[in-house]
């Protein structure tokens, strides 16, 4: 993983794999993509391409390239600026920063290509599964929460700062759900990332109501993050460490503190915790994973309805990006699951490409002898 533009990946080098048979194609993703669409044509099967590896292999990468391959082959009148301001906003809702890549997925992402029979391709879905959610509320030593966050409390401007109710103490170090990232990016990268969000946004037909919705959850979060939680002086519940950040989360909720604090603290009782666990900001965390799942499903609904054709198609090639193996100390059950998957891939991978294989040959012998 260069972590960099390659001209490997230029219109030019497309044009060259372009309507090539297999035997005729150096390695390259772009002669797996081309493989794949051509088998679909000539064998009428559905296909699919799953790269694998550790995470910071650059598997994400891979499929963006494969998306931009196939979409430049085939016929269609899907445009491509609307499949990256795609990829920007799917990307910003569902990728963290990581010693591995600025980009680091935590989510499984399956991009469904619909052909119809004569080849052109029709329309796209997008399905996710797995969505990582202590990225939302985490503080990880080597990993900054999911870049959403990050982009706003970041890169808002005064003005829409203003109107969400952020100030100073939304972005300072106090901020449990906002880590320090490794890179130390400038303020004006933030800003430049905020933009683009707002732009892909736009470029996918995203409502105004529907951009402010987003970005008043992704603030609320933010202020939650400063709230914090305590028991009251009896013991008997719990209540905010910072009343003032509350309301701000309540604020630009458009709810009064008093409905917020009772949605989240209701239903827990201080009682006898494990050790070190704090119950009362454990509520407050499920709360803001609550709200960051709603922002992850409007991004998605907006992908998909942006990317919907008008007809159906009668083949699928289906491009899975799925986190890498996650190595290393303290991994979660996400983790785990992710290291499942990847084994599961591969072995359906051996299966196919090894054992059926061989039993058929097995299954030739027979049939001579």
């Amino acid at each position: 993983n260069p972590r960099h533009s390659l001209a490997a990946y230029s219109d030019k080098v497309i044009s060259m794999f372009r309507g090539c048979r297999r035997e005729e194609l150096p390695p390259h993703i772009y002669a797996t993509a081309q493989s794949a669409f051509r088998r679909m044509l000539k064998a009428n099967q559905n296909q699919a391409i799953c790269p694998i590896g550790i995470s910071g292999a650059g598997k994400s990468i891979m499929v963006e390239h494969t998306l931009n391959y196939l979409l430049t082959v085939s016929n269609t009148s899907i445009k491509k600026d609307v499949v990256n301001a795609a990829w920007m906003a799917l990307e910003s809702v569902s990728c963290v920063e990581s010693p591995q890549g600025r980009a680091s997925s935590k989510d499984v992402k399956l991009f469904h290509l619909d052909y119809d029979k004569s080849g052109s391709l029709v329309s796209i879905d997008v399905q996710s599964a797995l969505l990582d959610r202590q990225h939302v509320t985490a503080s990880s030593t080597d990993q900054s929460n999911f870049l959403a966050l990050h982009i706003l409390a970041e890169g808002a401007k005064a003005e829409l700062r203003k109107d969400l109710f952020m100030n100073d103490k939304t972005k300072s170090p106090e901020n449990r759900f906002l880590p320090p990232t490794k890179s130390q990016n400038e303020p004006s990268y933030w800003i430049r990332r905020l933009e683009k969000f707002n732009l892909a946004l736009k470029t996918l037909d995203a409502e105004s109501n529907q951009i402010r919705y987003i970005f008043c959850l992704l603030a609320a979060i933010l202020h939650l993050g400063c709230a914090g939680s305590e028991k009251t002086p009896d013991g008997k519940r719990f209540q905010y460490s910072d009343p003032e950040s509350a309301q701000r989360a309540a604020g630009v909720l458009g709810i009064p503190q008093e409905i917020l604090q009772k949605y989240i603290f209701e239903q827990t009782v201080p009682g006898r915790p494990a050790k070190n666990v704090n119950l009362g900001q454990a509520a407050i965390d499920a709360f803001a994973q609550g709200l960051y799942c709603e922002v992850y499903q409007i991004i998605y609904g907006i992908v998909n309805a942006a990317l919907k054709g008008r007809e159906c198609g009668v083949h699928t090639i289906t491009i899975v990006d799925i986190p890498g193996y996650q190595l290393g100390k303290n991994q979660s059950l996400s983790s785990l699951l992710f290291n499942y998957t990847n084994d599961r891939i591969m072995q359906v991978h051996d299966e196919k490409l090894f054992q059926d294989v061989q039993k058929r040959y097995e299954q030739e012998n027979e049939l001579q002898i």
